[in-house]
């Protein structure tokens, strides 16, 4: 929808994606990796290391783009454990 394509390079089913990552209007991809860590609280971590970014700019840009879709992901979770524990 925003015109972002990429290329999957590496899939290591519920651990990591690796892969290439453009934005609409940037004239080179960088590398993006997504990682799945388990917490020793039972929770996951999640990780994202964008490389080959084109300037200081771009990195702020990316970091708070990934910062709104770990809150959105949080809210669309947010009811999970509630329901999981309702069932039981």
């Amino acid at each position: 929808r925003e015109g972002n394509h990429g290329e999957l390079r590496v899939v290591k089913p519920l651990h990591q994606l690796r892969m290439s990552w453009q934005r609409a209007g940037w004239s080179a991809p960088s590398t993006l990796q997504i990682r799945l860590l388990p917490t020793r609280q039972g929770g996951t971590t999640i990780s994202f290391h964008q490389e080959k970014l084109k300037d200081l700019y771009a990195r702020e840009q990316m970091k708070a783009h990934w910062e709104q879709v770990l809150h959105r992901l949080m809210e669309a979770s947010d009811g999970f454990g509630r329901e999981e524990n309702a069932r039981e």
